[in-house]
């Protein structure tokens, strides 16, 4: 059931035409009302609350309508903050759980989040550092070496979006690691409309304990660049079709201890 099957009465309609609009996406001119239509539809996401399924879509009309601000701008905030309160409830991937994963990153977020600020690191000083352990190391030992000089700190602050191809081990075999084509393959489409935005790649395994899960359209959430994300578990490739994507997860942030292949940068 959608979310005009929760209205009440008028009052209701107006908050969900609100609603639909507070994420509305005009750039994307597939579907500028593509977000809410994810959450609108997703298969994961119950009507109503459901022991043991992802947060339903009355509780989420239920939460928003609490407090919901007049402004825009604030609106679409407080769409985000159920989203991000309602993280990795889908249901659990095993196959990922054996699967080696491949993930996407963009440096500078990167580089934010690994620079050592207590040293007077900067952000400039931490993307060196890591161009550095990409193009500078020898390739034999960059896995090492990469290991080592990140340690264990988280390479996310939240959670991280990753995919696997089954059966390969290495999760880009089918693809030829270019920008383009991955960004395509992963459906990353704020990258394409950002072509200068510096990506790199790396594959990694889960640490131990840790689930993933299929992602809903709360792990999506309300952001712009979630107007590329579809429902179903796998990547939208941009332009090619869509059972040219892969199964992708949400999991728990990972370090560089976790790595199986190397931090390496997406040629252009």
């Amino acid at each position: 059931m959608a979310f005009q099957d929760a209205v009440r009465g008028p009052g209701d309609g107006d908050f969900l035409a609100q609603m639909r609009e507070a994420v509305r996406c005009p750039h994307y001119t597939q579907n500028e009302y593509q977000i809410y239509d994810n959450m609108d539809t997703d298969p994961q996401i119950p009507f109503k609350p459901t022991p043991g399924r992802p947060a339903s879509r009355a509780e989420c009309i239920d939460w928003l309508s609490r407090d919901w601000p007049g402004d825009f701008y604030e609106r679409r905030l407080r769409v985000r903050q159920f989203c991000h309160q309602h993280t990795q409830e889908g249901d659990e991937d095993p196959q990922a759980r054996a699967s080696v994963l491949g993930h996407v990153h963009e440096l500078d977020a990167l580089a934010k989040r690994l620079r050592d600020a207590a040293s007077g690191e900067t952000i400039a000083d931490a993307k060196a550092r890591l161009r550095h352990l990409m193009y500078s190391v020898p390739s034999a030992q960059r896995l090492t070496e990469q290991k080592r000089e990140l340690g264990s700190k988280p390479l996310a602050y939240y959670q991280v979006w990753s995919f696997y191809d089954l059966p390969h081990d290495n999760p880009f075999a089918a693809l030829d690691h270019s920008r383009s084509e991955i960004v395509d393959r992963l459906g990353l489409g704020a990258y394409e409309r950002d072509p200068m935005a510096e990506l790199v790649a790396w594959s990694h395994r889960l640490p131990s304990g840790a689930s993933a899960k299929k992602p809903t359209a709360w792990d999506a959430d309300a952001s712009q660049d979630s107007v590329y994300w579809r429902p179903g578990g796998r990547t939208q490739p941009l332009h090619k079709p869509r059972d040219s994507g892969f199964p992708e997860v949400v999991h728990d942030v990972v370090s560089a201890q976790e790595f199986v292949t190397p931090m390496q940068p997406l040629e252009v």
